[in-house]
């Protein structure tokens, strides 16, 4: 039966002859290569080895350098390229490489494609979310345009682990020759593929239900075993052996735990280096794209503003105080306004202040066309970052935690400071994160990663110990689930002053 199949797909594929058969589906290729090695274990190389190398060889020729790169490439048709295609691709060529990797073919491959897939924060709007964000891996055929493909559908994220964990075993047996540098990278990439899926996990009892994505309420029968194999990679346990460090716990602990001192060239992955990675400086024509690009579906992601509006008015009701009671609200980080005209709406004054000269003049003009008024847009720069007059009501989200810690704590301080007697200070921010570290003439020392998103925490004891400098009192303290990842503490804090 498998000789039978197995013909059939060499006579219409014919791998042996570049150019001449069908159009191959790289998954589809991906599994026959899987399947060889199966057949090669089971019944000796004869005849398979021979085919094994020449549908390597085919999907080597699939290996498309991403345009404008520096060398990454991605496993896929250049014009769409698919990551669980991409991820298949990885897995096939590492278990192809215990058969042989003459002249270092399949190492050099699955390094420059490992280079291809990328951690980033982009729009869920082809997968129908238009006004979600979230990080992900992702891939894209030429540099400088958005990703193409995530891992918004989970079981493309189990098939990235599946294979990221047998590059990882079969350069362990020596058979694959890949530098320290790019499997720290590999172990990022692991990271994150792993806090997607785990955002997608679904208990009820002792059961356990993988999701389609996070955002869907039902699974499939495709998501369950690659989710599966992912997290537990049962089948290269079991031609490479199980790795002595592996931790099958899916669910975390209830206290955080100590921190670590292992850093990623130990072969594991430092979350002290930024979690995020984000193209966010570019060009003023490019920035007109962008702006064309949200403009299609700018009305829904505005109109999302009142849900944060509506929050904040939920919590000054916990503490006894509602719009009316606010002569003056400060939105720091108000961005391209997405909350700003909600809050206009139920306060009599707004100040809105951001670093982006950009995203203020878009969030005005809006403002402007509302016949809004009473919204005065400045920009968030030191020394007082904006906050020069007095208010009695300061919110911030999602905005705190892309500074390092003493800008974090520079800018509660000149809040608090502004802020009047009996004012509210309602705020999201990092105040835990497992293995973080920061050390300021580290960091200054540093390069900057071009395009990095940083991501920082800063400890309640800090937090606290300003806000009592303030002569504030803490009226409540929340644990939120904002970041997203369960290696972070996120808390939204609100101070009386």
């Amino acid at each position: 039966w498998y000789d039978r199949h197995l013909a059939i797909y060499v006579e219409a594929h014919r791998p042996e002859e570049p150019g001449a058969g069908a159009p191959v589906f790289i998954r589809g290729l991906s599994f026959v290569i899987l399947s060889l090695d199966c057949m090669i274990r089971a019944f000796g190389s004869e005849p398979y080895g021979t085919l094994l190398s020449s549908c390597v060889a085919l999907l080597l020729r699939l290996e498309w350098a991403v345009e404008g790169g520096r060398g990454e490439t991605v496993f896929s048709v250049p014009q769409s390229p698919e990551l669980d295609c991409h991820c298949s691709a990885l897995l096939a060529l590492a278990r192809a490489a215990l058969h042989g990797d003459p002249g270092d073919r399949i190492s050099q491959a699955i390094h420059r494609a490992l280079q291809g897939t990328l951690i980033l924060v982009a729009s869920a709007e082809q997968y129908g979310h238009p006004g979600l964000s979230f990080e992900s891996l992702w891939i894209r055929s030429r540099a400088g345009i958005p990703p193409q493909d995530g891992g918004f559908w989970v079981f493309k994220l189990g098939l990235a682990l599946r294979a990221f964990n047998a590059i990882r075993q079969v350069h362990a047996a020596g058979l694959l020759l890949l530098d320290g540098k790019v499997l720290a990278y590999m172990n990022e990439l692991a990271e994150v593929a792993r806090r997607g899926l785990f955002a997608a996990l679904r208990r009820e009892g002792n059961a356990m239900e993988v999701l389609t994505s996070a955002r869907s309420g039902e699974t499939n029968s495709e998501t369950q075993p690659w989710a599966a194999l992912g997290l537990v990679p049962a089948v290269e346990w079991e031609l490479y052996g199980r790795p002595p460090d592996t931790d099958l716990q899916v669910s975390t602990a209830s206290e955080p735990a100590a921190p670590s001192k292992m850093s990623a060239s130990g072969g594991r992955f430092d979350r002290a280096a930024p979690s995020l990675r984000v193209e966010w400086q570019c060009t003023g024509a490019t920035l007109e794209r962008l702006s064309a690009r949200i403009a299609s579906t700018e009305d829904q992601f505005f109109a999302s503003g009142h849900v944060d509006r509506d929050w904040l008015v939920a919590t000054l009701a916990r503490a006894g105080r509602k719009p009316g009671d606010f002569t003056t609200v400060l939105e720091y980080g108000c961005g391209l306004g997405r909350v700003t005209n909600h809050l206009a709406e139920c306060f009599t004054r707004v100040i809105a202040r951001d670093i982006s000269r950009a995203h203020l003049a878009h969030a005005q003009a809006r403002s402007a066309n509302a016949g809004l008024t009473n919204i005065d847009y400045g920009l968030a720069m030191p020394p007082d970052f904006g906050m020069a007059e007095p208010f009695d009501l300061w919110f911030s989200v999602m905005v705190l935690q892309h500074n390092p810690p003493p800008i974090m704590a520079a800018i509660l301080r000149r809040a608090l400071k502004s802020l009047v007697p009996r004012g509210l200070a309602v705020f999201q921010i990092p105040t835990y994160a497992r293995r973080y570290r920061f050390e300021i003439d580290s960091y200054l020392e540093s390069a900057p990663t071009r395009g990095a998103f940083e991501m920082h925490c800063l400890p309640q004891s800090a937090v606290f110990a300003i806000a009592h400098e303030a002569d504030c009192r803490i009226r409540e303290v929340i644990e939120d689930s904002s970041i997203g990842d369960p290696d972070w503490v996120s808390n939204v804090i609100v101070l009386e002053k």
